[in-house]
């Protein structure tokens, strides 16, 4: 797949309008994923590269799912589930949502399996 140069200038303002956004969620992507989805072609015209405001576009609406899916959370939830099987302490997560979680864990319906580049789990 052709692939085309992203700028400094274009790499900086895409990561201000998602730190904009999304301040906590922005930093899960890295400056070379970001550069890698700005660097790809249009998808209507194949000869010229994707426009800063679709990169930022599409790039928000992953932030914006893993901001209302708890997405980032699922590693703190995890670690709840092997402390206690409920919750003690004030604004940590619902008894039911722990007990899903443990559920899909002990049916082996998800698991851990491995890391990626950055030493994060992955969820199967």
């Amino acid at each position: 797949m052709d692939t085309y140069p992203v700028l400094d200038e274009e790499l900086s303002f895409i990561q201000c309008q998602l730190k904009a956004d999304y301040p906590t969620e922005s930093e899960y992507f890295t400056k070379d994923y970001i550069k890698c989805v700005a660097s790809r072609p249009n998808s209507q015209n194949k000869t010229e590269r994707r426009t800063i405001e679709y990169t930022v576009n599409k790039l928000s609406n992953i932030l914006k799912f893993r901001e209302e899916s708890g997405a980032s959370s699922v590693f703190d939830i995890i670690q709840e589930t092997k402390v206690s099987p409920t919750p003690s302490s004030p604004g940590s997560s619902s008894p039911e949502l722990l007990l899903n979680m443990a559920n899909c864990f002990n049916t082996n319906s998800m698991y851990v399996h491995g890391s990626d580049k950055a030493g994060r789990k992955i969820i199967w």
